[in-house]
């Protein structure tokens, strides 16, 4: 079999590939102030590709973004099935200990991307430099390490574009190794408030755009959080929402023209779209009546759907197998972050996210991984 042949990488070598992962910053510039620590995939990308390479892959960069590609590498032949590793190459920003200096904290790697998800990219990789110690395979392998994940997901929706199928994916992303087999999907928006700027020394001849703001949120928030609440799944939870981002003014001696927030409404399995943004935008009328202000909601930047992927598909069945026979929890599982799955599911690849790392640790100040 074709598992009896496979030969793995000695804890010494994932180590000494995850560190040289986490060293390379990969920050996801999008809606971020430039600084020195905010550079893209591009090195990544060269990084995993070169080594990709080194490993007997057949790579492709293909640009994205201006400077932040995607990797694609294969292994096997285009006949037979085709199984996806998809990852992605981007991170937040580093905070606390979790900087690009790796360090070992106990049995811990810590560093920015350890857990989310270079960990997961440091294992694919290593699949797919096994896998070419076997060849021919009975099919093909592809490694897909895209950019863009932790904004807009333009990685992954390239790399649907471009025409790639396979017949099963598995996503890496922080799991606890546990099988993944649904989450909630994404809804952004930004409302807009608008004034008048007037110095600040007369403020009764302007308009107060941040204070107009102020009075919609204080209605907003939680007439649409109790309606978000009424939303749940059985595995995945409630249905959630967040105001996460806020911009307006120039400087305290302006009265401010505008202001506009940035909003996050989570969507649970089986929740249409379509009527979670009509409700946004029938709460967000009664807000604006409610606070006596006028408002502009304008569409959604980000929509990305929810994943449900059957637990009875093979691709579930066999990674669950597999992780039963090594010890580890093989039942399917469900968490409420989103993933580029529900793209690819979308798209009609069946999938599963799987992968190293406590997703309670990804984004955090002590990120780290076993």
């Amino acid at each position: 079999m074709l598992k009896d042949r496979l030969k793995s990488a000695s804890p010494e070598e994932v180590a000494s590939l995850l560190v040289e992962l986490v060293s390379i910053p990969s920050v996801n510039p999008s809606g971020i102030e430039p600084d020195g620590r905010v550079t893209g995939e591009g090195r990544l990308a060269q990084f995993v590709a070169l080594k990709l390479e080194q490993f007997g892959a057949r790579v492709k960069v293909e640009e994205v973004l201006p400077g932040r590609p995607n990797v694609v590498a294969e292994v096997g032949l285009e006949e037979g099935r085709t199984l996806l590793f998809e990852t992605h190459l981007d991170t937040v920003p580093p905070e606390g200990e979790a900087g690009f200096t790796p360090r070992r904290k106990g049995e811990f790697l810590l560093g920015r991307g350890a857990c989310d998800a270079k960990g997961a990219l440091c294992a694919m990789m290593l699949a797919l430099r096994a896998l070419t110690k076997v060849l021919p395979l009975p099919g093909r392998v592809i490694l897909a390490a895209v950019a863009d994940e932790e904004h807009s997901f333009k990685g992954v929706q390239r790399l649907i574009e471009s025409g790639l199928k396979a017949d099963g994916a598995v996503v890496g992303e922080p799991t606890r190794m546990k099988v993944v087999v649904g989450h909630k999907g994404t809804l952004r928006f930004k409302v807009v408030a608008r004034g008048r700027a007037i110095h600040s020394s007369e403020p009764q001849r302007g308009e107060n755009a941040i204070e107009k703001m102020a009075k919609f949120i204080c209605e907003f928030a939680p007439r649409l959080r109790r309606k978000a609440e009424s939303h749940i799944h059985p595995k995945v939870g409630g249905a959630t929402v967040n105001i996460g981002v806020i911009r307006g003014g120039t400087r305290a001696n302006v009265v401010p023209a505008y202001c506009e927030v940035e909003v996050e409404r989570r969507v649970v399995p089986l929740e249409s779209f379509d009527e979670v943004w009509e409700e946004v935008l029938r709460v967000a009328e009664e807000a604006s009546r409610a606070a006596g202000v006028g408002v502009e909601v304008l569409p959604p930047h980000v929509r990305d759907p929810w994943l449900l992927t059957d637990e009875r598909k093979p691709l579930v069945l066999s990674a669950s197998r597999a992780l039963g026979s090594l010890g580890l929890d093989g039942r399917p599982d469900y968490v409420a972050y989103s993933t580029d799955a529900s793209k690819l599911s979308s798209a009609g690849t069946p999938n599963i996210v799987l992968g190293p790392g406590d997703p309670k640790l990804a984004h955090s100040a002590e990120e780290g991984v076993l």
